[in-house]
């Protein structure tokens, strides 16, 4: 009863947030405007705007639209069907990687955690992450505790192969596991069958190097995507170059900041206790194995980021819940630890201190819920703006748009199929290009300038640019629409 209650809940969080039917972001609009442009063999192509994601997931979303047309709905339905599986593949997890006692714990937090109920309606690919890794989390028990025959070889490495197409980071996963077989078969003097493993680990290596040529490689690796997210710092800091005192730094920031984005817990202090507590228990019960599992893709995924392959992003703040996403598939391993850390600490503190605790640990995670039940997430709110412009612009208006909104305007236009024809001026980032492109809209005298601003650096470029406007003197503001997070204001330029 009370596992059904949670499985429950967790669905009404995603399906709500599904239905609030939020407008598509800047990262979201930059991949949609690829999909919906494009033919099921279109996107086995590099994709524009530097946008990557696994071939599956984009056939998933291809045939989305197909049935439900290209609107956020159809965008969003294959996430929020992850999303949904997920809940229930994390409770088999649960129950196969936890004691009995924590499993209501951690499928508690696994329901009402902030970062997956978001993911599971945005249209990015991380929610599917999230079920791939606990798919693969019970093949790797049933790999460790039972014998295999050739067939049922060749069946894991196929699911082994197949899950690469619809998660990249499915493959720290899936090396966490076969390091972990290769680990406990030393320590526990076991013999390996390297024949059938090594069928397994032959398939999932060709699926890998394919999907290396076809996607990742040539997505990721031109334009200068790594590079930019070198620039942004991404990237976790190489021990061996770095100076002493900012590794240190930067290890012990991410260590903390893991468990409030990605992690969704919000306690500094009793998160990365629990989560070391849970670890020890593993240890005690000798359950090495599931352990490694759990942890190992933490490790490797580290390293791909110190060999700067894969972003390793962490944040102490749940107001910028995208920067955590990379790492969303490692949450299930964060909260079932933190989860098991609890039933340690349960025969070793006093009752009442032991309430305490698992009050405050859920403290955070159940006000947040109950806030985006009564508030859900909207984010930049640029949907109605557009809409305005569309809704009040004339035939020879012209439409500024700051280099945040270019995609989002692009996909609303089609998605709205506006059939005025406006002029658009794309914005370039840089204080000279701002200035320089309203210099040229001079003489103008219907011009809309579009902004959207999720972080606190696109309000000043907003704030800079309304500024200089109002300062010249042939210019006079005609119209506003403002909403949370995004804004339009048409002005007449042509007053001098």
């Amino acid at each position: 009863m009370t596992t059904a209650v949670i499985l429950l809940i967790g669905a009404t969080l995603r399906i709500y947030q599904f239905i609030f039917n939020r407008p598509l972001w800047l990262d979201e609009a930059m991949l949609a405007v690829n999909v919906i442009d494009r033919s099921y063999i279109d996107l086995l192509e590099p994709l524009d705007a530097r946008q990557n994601a696994p071939i599956l997931f984009l056939f998933l979303v291809r045939t989305s639209i197909n049935l439900f047309g290209p609107n956020e709905y159809a965008l969003r339905l294959p996430t929020l069907v992850f999303g949904l599986i997920s809940l229930w593949l994390f409770y088999l997890v649960s129950k196969k990687y936890n004691s009995p006692r924590t499993v209501p714990y951690a499928l508690l937090l696994f329901a009402i955690s902030n970062s997956l109920v978001y993911y599971s309606s945005e249209f990015k690919q991380y929610s599917i992450d999230v079920s791939v890794t606990l798919f693969i989390y019970i093949l790797a028990l049933k790999l460790y505790e039972k014998k295999i025959s050739y067939p049922w070889a060749f069946l894991y490495g196929f699911l082994g192969a197949l899950s690469l197409w619809f998660s990249f980071p499915a493959i720290f996963v899936l090396a966490s596991v076969g390091f972990s077989l290769i680990l406990c078969s030393l320590l526990e003097r076991k013999k390996i069958d390297f024949i059938k493993y090594g069928i397994i680990a032959f398939l999932i290596l060709i699926s890998f190097l394919l999907i290396f040529h076809l996607v990742i490689n040539n997505s990721v690796g031109s334009d200068g995507q790594l590079a930019a997210w070198a620039r942004k710092g991404y990237f976790a800091p190489n021990p061996l170059t770095s100076s002493p005192k900012d590794t240190i730094s930067w290890y012990l920031d991410a260590f903390k900041n893991i468990f409030i984005n990605p992690g969704s817990l919000g306690i500094y202090g009793l998160s990365w206790v629990l989560f070391i507590c849970g670890c020890t228990q593993k240890i005690v019960q000798q359950k090495r194995f599931q352990l490694f599992v759990l942890v190992l893709p933490i490790v490797i995924a580290l390293i791909a980021s110190i060999l700067q392959k894969y972003t390793f992003t962490t944040w102490s703040s749940l107001d910028y819940i995208s920067r955590g996403r990379s790492l969303l598939f490692i949450v299930p391993s964060l909260l079932l630890l933190v989860a098991e850390g609890l039933d340690y600490l349960k025969k070793r503190v006093h009752k009442f201190v032991y309430i305490g605790i698992v009050f405050v640990l859920f403290l955070n995670p159940v006000l947040i819920g109950l806030n985006n039940l009564k508030n859900p997430i909207v984010g930049e709110n640029i949907r109605p703006v557009i809409e305005y412009i569309f809704d009040k612009s004339k035939s020879n208006d012209k439409v500024y748009l700051f280099y945040r909104t270019k995609h989002q305007f692009d996909y609303y236009q089609r998605r709205f199929q506006n059939s005025k024809n406006l002029e658009t001026i794309r914005g370039v980032a840089g204080k000279n290009s701002f200035v320089q492109n309203i210099e040229n809209l001079r003489g103008n005298s219907r011009v809309w300038f579009l902004f959207s601003y999720s972080w606190e650096r696109s309000l000043k470029v907003k704030e800079f640019t309304l500024d200089y406007i109002q300062s010249l003197e042939c210019s006079l503001e005609l119209d506003r629409l403002e909403k949370k997070g995004a804004s339009t204001y048409l002005y007449d330029l042509n007053r001098c």
